[in-house]
């Protein structure tokens, strides 16, 4: 599998089917690609940014114990996999090798889907002990008041409290929190947001992930992103599908000028003869494909991965529509994906035990 990259880009966005082995070995690879061809890599998630910043601990730090308890908060769901468990192990072993410089950090910019990740990255996050006496109420005391909650109506009602918190002496927060300020405000936010989703059902997720890594954007020093999204999320044109006419987060960064016209890469992933694990984790089922797939995109000697580059001269996908229905207008391929990665054969995942 060759990528012919071109380092203008400034995001890099893979799309895939949840639930099936292979997302993990590619998206490794993705990661030792783009970290190896740029001077700055920085991965950016499809969870909630107190989840990712835990996983961004664990694969600096090696400390099991956190990875251990972030798969406690995902029990019961989709991401609560061997292979997912597996994938940050792997990430935490090949971030050790590199030099400070290159090491990796990861970023969520999803609504945080389990809040009580959002809550422990909270109560991990240090802080100056003498600023905390300044508190009321005793800040030690407070935050010792993380580990007790029971349900989700606490754990919101102490969410809003820190958000008010933060608005009214947003100064005595930044002293508390020092250079990790950044990480607790953004986890605040981010929590505070899925309780405005569950109170507004028309906010719309994508808007979302973009105005949160418009705020990475202009906090991080310069580098490129990479992340590995459902597919919906990286297309970067409106398309038919279940989403209807809503711009896709990857629309979004191309169309936003930030301090400069981003440049973004969208991979599609697309599979033959492959499996993906049901939602209750109970067995897998085959993912769909159709002519396209073996006639269009044709993989004669079977490959394991076969990536596909569609602005080569003389491409049809840069003159006519292939595999997307175009949503109320002319449109080619390429208006959507710059390239298919096609994967053959790949298992449906499983969950831990």
């Amino acid at each position: 599998m060759t990528l012919i990259y071109n380092s203008d880009y400034d995001v890099v966005l893979t799309g895939e089917t949840h639930g099936t082995v292979m997302n993990y070995i590619t998206q490794l690879e993705f990661i030792k690609y783009l970290n190896h061809e740029n001077d700055k890599l920085y991965i950016i998630s499809e969870m909630g940014y107190g989840s990712a910043r835990l996983f961004s601990r664990y694969i600096n730090t090696g400390n099991e114990k956190i990875l251990e308890m972030v798969f406690d908060t995902l029990e019961g769901t989709a991401s609560d996999t061997h292979e997912a468990y597996k994938f940050w192990q792997t990430l935490y072993e090949y971030n050790r090798t590199l030099d400070e410089d290159k090491k990796l950090e990861v970023y969520g910019v999803d609504i945080e889907h389990e809040i009580t990740a959002g809550l422990l990255n909270l109560y991990l996050l240090p802080y100056d002990k003498e600023v905390a006496k300044e508190y009321n109420e005793g800040f030690d005391a407070f935050i010792s008041t993380y580990n007790d909650l029971n349900n989700l109506e606490e754990i919101e009602a102490l969410v809003e409290i820190i958000k008010l918190s933060i608005d009214k002496d947003e100064e005595f927060f930044r002293r508390l929190y020092g250079e990790h300020f950044f990480d607790f405000k953004m986890t605040i936010n981010n929590m505070y947001r899925i309780i405005e989703i569950n109170e507004d059902p028309n906010f719309y997720r994508d808007e979302l992930m973009y105005e949160t890594f418009k705020e990475l954007y202009e906090a991080l020093d310069t580098g490129v992103f990479f992340g590995q999204f459902g597919s919906e999320h990286m297309v970067k044109d409106i398309y038919t599908s279940f989403m209807r006419g809503d711009e896709r987060f990857a629309m979004k960064l191309e169309r936003d000028t930030f301090d400069k016209k981003l440049k973004v890469l969208s991979i599609m992933y697309l599979y033959t003869d492959s499996e993906r694990m049901v939602n209750s984790g109970e067995g897998s089922h085959k993912i769909y494909q159709d002519t396209f797939h073996t006639e269009i995109l044709r993989n004669p000697n079977n490959e394991e991965l076969l990536l596909f580059d569609l602005n080569t001269d003389n491409s049809p996908f840069t003159k006519a529509l292939h595999f997307f229905g175009a949503y109320n207008r002319e449109a080619v391929t390429t208006d959507f994906v710059d390239y298919f990665l096609l994967i053959n054969g790949s298992e449906g995942t499983k969950m831990m035990p």
